[in-house]
């Protein structure tokens, strides 16, 4: 039993590291935004990856498992509003303006999950493994998989073709950046 301790341990020490990253990158471009909103929003996501680095390492140090999957449950009651905004940034950061239609149609996507957030329909259980515990997918959870999987996609694709439109190196190399943040984001 003490060497799974040890181990889940060792384990947690990434996303705890990554929650202190994001919420330092959060706090910067939050204080530097000069209510900029490509830079609101960047602090924001970066908010909402914290939380869920530090949701990974709380499911796994918390001994009750009762109370970690209520932690975890909590959790996804701010995560699913993570696909509008990315949506948002990717608008703001190139310029798109006539598709706010989708920015409205991703929130109406992410208050339907909201509803299921609490429920065994969306997290059903926890799954404990030797590198700590992970939630158990619901059916609501898989179609806000797919839904996440699509925005990706969209948000990916609005970038590179941004990046084909953009004339000038820096702004190709900002897009380069933001295309690999999404990458290991996801």
């Amino acid at each position: 039993m003490s060497n799974y301790i040890s181990a889940s341990y060792v384990y947690v020490i990434p996303p705890i590291l990554g929650s202190f990253v994001l919420i330092s990158l959060s706090l910067i471009s939050f204080l530097r935004s000069n209510k900029n909103s490509t830079n609101v929003l960047s602090a924001a996501l970066c908010f909402l990856g914290a939380l869920i680095n530090a949701d990974v390492a709380a499911v796994s140090l918390i001994a009750d498992k009762s109370l970690a999957l209520k932690v975890d449950r909590a959790h996804y009651f701010f995560s699913v509003f993570s696909l509008p905004v990315l949506i948002q940034f990717v608008h703001a950061f190139t310029g798109v303006s006539r598709r706010g239609w989708l920015e409205y149609l991703a929130y109406f996507f992410s208050l339907v999950f909201l509803f299921f957030t609490s429920s065994s329909f969306f997290i059903s259980g926890l799954q404990t493994y030797s590198f700590g515990t992970i939630a158990k997918a619901g059916p609501v959870f898989h179609a806000f998989a797919v839904v996440s999987g699509a925005t990706v996609l969209y948000c990916c694709s609005t970038l590179f073709f941004a990046m084909k439109k953009a004339k000038e190196n820096a702004q190709k190399n900002r897009i380069k950046y933001i295309m690999g943040g999404i990458g290991l984001i996801t």
